[in-house]
């Protein structure tokens, strides 16, 4: 392998002295050469002169603390732990008269390598993990390490971002040639910054005190009527804690039910949230980036990168669910109000989802700081542009790449495939089999498009294969309804072929040897699913074939075997799994999911955005992470269910119910 500038990067660090007092002495060089009367940012220059003049005097402890805060060498570079600097130190230092303070920006260690191939330079701290890989004898692997080297500067905040570049990349020049620092103001931070709120903040917060308001005050109205044997006005007790608690907490039994499917939502979500934990983690600062690689190495891996199908999980499950409720309120007789059918779905989605997006646009920024804070800010930017169309449950087409809460694309392809059920669920009541065959030939289609276009544009399979630039694929194609229709189609096939049965006009009784037979593939192909990749779509070499297939079979094959543990199970034959998955924890488990699924990444971004350390990484502390993410995550969704959730699921069928017996009036008039 050809060992490219970081090698003389790290055997520079090995070496060079880590003092801040030789940045002091480099410092008082550059500004020594530079030309006052003609350098650009004269305030800068001053305010560096003042902080040089100051070190070593009795009131200079504030500039030396601007220079000790910069990135210097530190240790365990052999195992590739990153330095972010000290974030609190750089921008809490102050003269005394508060006239120079610290600003604090990250910036990301670049090679000057001209006339390289793409996939070669595409990544720098991956080139640089394999030179100390080849120079150590590890294995070399590429997943989970698209991130940049990083080095924190902290300089007088009057100093721009060139101001940084200039003395930071002259600083490197001085010791090594090669490399560059690329400073950008998105990563800079100062004390000064988001000193008070905003009219939106103020807002946001006023809304959320009336709403916790209002809970409290029917809380009391609740308890008082319960003390004294009062019947209680249900709509004076929507958002009554004691009552909607008692029903968040309340088994149900009904044969009707699919118990089995609360077990299955609840483990994928799980998956979901343990993904994020690990793959947000090695995003953040590492202090053991090696160690990365040698976990990525292991075939267990798989297991986190392969999350993602979690979520086609959740498109099986509400493709089932779509077709079960929908041909058992036929079965009783009821007719489909499509006004009130897509009505529901929107009052039961939007309300928890709005707020989340009024936390975003508003509040975040303010409930913390650090190195990566401004991944918040851009965040919150993204929502204040496109709330709406997150809201309409259309962003995975018209705000990318700037998507507000990018995390719930999986909302918007679940409405626009709701939407779409009822005219494919009439057709399927009333041509049952040229339905079937229809959706197979749907299905079909989408497959063959997405193996054509992944081999037409060369998609990687997996995210995680650094490799491959795969901005266009989650940006064009991964999160688009019709490329991700298929596993929910799959869904209504089982939902239809579940509720057949249960009526007994589909009859199906395998036979127990065929039945385990039927397991034992389902769960053959869910791991291959999960382990098919671990190898060869993870190489620097594009194999067409294999990328192209994985992307149009892969989510149809873990489909089926959702789709075979869904039906078994419902029919009764899952054995210990279905009775595992039907415990009654998991139907209240299920019931806080959708805010689960709400909040985690927001709280999660938090977190790390916030760590003013490196993260040491080790599947023992991912493990901490991902109890404290989930607990807190679950912390915050009982109150989001009980602000956002229940009480509107009540208000719907207050305000639902009187337009009925409205309606029902006045036809019997």
């Amino acid at each position: 392998m050809k060992l490219f500038v970081y090698v003389n990067l790290y055997l520079l660090m090995v070496i060079l002295p880590s003092s801040a007092f030789v940045l002091d002495e480099v410092f008082k060089e550059k500004l020594n050469n530079i030309n006052a009367s003609v350098y650009p940012n004269s305030a800068c220059l001053n305010d560096l002169n003042t902080m040089i003049r100051a070190i070593g005097t009795a009131d200079g402890i504030w500039a030396l603390k601007i220079l000790d805060s910069s990135s210097k060498i530190q240790s365990g570079i052999a195992i590739l732990n990153e330095d972010i600097g000290q974030f609190d130190e750089c921008i809490q230092a102050e003269n005394k008269d508060a006239s120079i303070s610290g600003k604090y920006c990250l910036g990301y260690i670049n090679p000057v390598t001209p006339n390289t191939e793409l996939h070669q330079i595409r990544t720098d701290k991956v080139r640089l993990m394999q030179n100390v890989m080849a120079l150590t004898g590890s294995k070399i692997s590429s997943s989970f390490a698209n991130q940049k080297f990083t080095w924190a500067g902290c300089l007088p905040k009057s100093c721009s971002i060139n101001d940084f570049s200039y003395f930071y990349n002259n600083i490197l020049q001085r010791f090594i040639s090669g490399i560059e620092i690329d400073f950008s103001e998105q990563l800079c931070a100062t004390k000064y910054d988001e000193s008070s709120l905003s009219i939106g903040a103020i807002l946001t917060i006023v809304f959320f005190c009336i709403m916790i308001g209002i809970m409290i005050i029917e809380t009391f109205y609740d308890l008082y009527c319960q003390k004294f044997g009062i019947e209680p006005s249900i709509f004076l007790t929507a958002f009554s804690m004691y009552t909607n608690s008692q029903k968040l907490f309340k088994i149900s039994k009904s044969n009707d039910q699919l118990q089995f499917l609360n077990g299955l939502k609840f483990f994928s979500m799980i998956w979901v949230v343990l993904g994020h934990t690990y793959s947000e983690a090695i995003q953040a600062p590492l202090s053991n980036v090696l160690d990365v690689l040698t976990w990525s190495n292991q075939l267990y891996s798989m297991l986190l990168v392969s999350g993602l199908m979690a979520v086609d999980t959740f498109f099986v499950v509400g493709g089932c669910l779509v077709a079960y409720v929908y041909m058992l309120a036929i079965e009783k007789g009821g007719n489909i109000n499509i006004f009130i059918y897509y009505l529901h779905r929107f009052i039961r989605l939007t309300p928890p989802l709005g707020a989340l997006i009024l936390v975003v646009a508003n509040i975040t920024p303010y409930l913390g700081n650090g190195p990566r804070w401004t991944l918040i800010r851009t965040y919150q930017s993204f929502c204040q542009e496109n709330w709406w169309s997150t809201l309409l449950y259309i962003q995975n087409y018209v705000s990318i790449p700037k998507v507000c809460a990018g995390h719930c694309w999986y909302l918007a392809i679940d409405m626009q495939l709701y939407i779409l059920s009822p005219f494919i669920m009439y057709s399927m009541k009333r041509y049952t089999k040229l339905s079937f065959v229809c959706l197979g030939a749907v299905i079909s289609i989408i497959t063959g498009v997405n193996f054509y276009v992944a081999w037409i544009k060369k998609y990687g399979a997996l995210v995680s294969n650094i490799y491959i630039d795969s901005t266009d694929y989650q940006s064009n194609f991964y999160l688009k309804t019709h490329v991700r229709a298929g596993p929910w189609l799959f869904g209504i096939l089982a939902g239809y072929i579940i509720f057949e049965m249960k009526q007994k006009r589909l009859k199906f009784r395998p036979h127990k040897v065929l039945n385990i037979i039927a397991w034992l593939c389902s769960l053959v192909l869910l791991l291959f699913c999960i382990f098919i990749g671990h190898d060869f779509l993870r190489r620097p070499e594009y194999s067409e074939w294999g990328n192209s297939l994985h992307i149009a079979f892969i989510r149809n094959i873990w489909s089926i075997a959702i789709c075979w543990i869904m039906v078994s199970c419902a029919l009764g034959y899952g054995g210990p799994i279905n009775w595992f998955l039907s415990l009654p924890i998991y139907q209240v488990l299920n019931r806080f999911t959708y805010s689960i699924y709400l909040v985690h990444l927001v709280l999660i971004d938090m977190w790390y955005s916030s760590t003013k350390t490196p993260i040491h990484f080790s599947d023992l502390m991912m493990g901490y992470y991902f109890w404290g993410h989930f607990c807190f995550t679950f912390i915050i969704s009982y109150f989001w269910v009980l602000l956002f959730e229940s009480p509107f699921i009540i208000l719907e069928k207050i305000i639902l119910g009187a337009l009925l017996k409205l309606r029902r009036q006045k036809a019997d008039t």
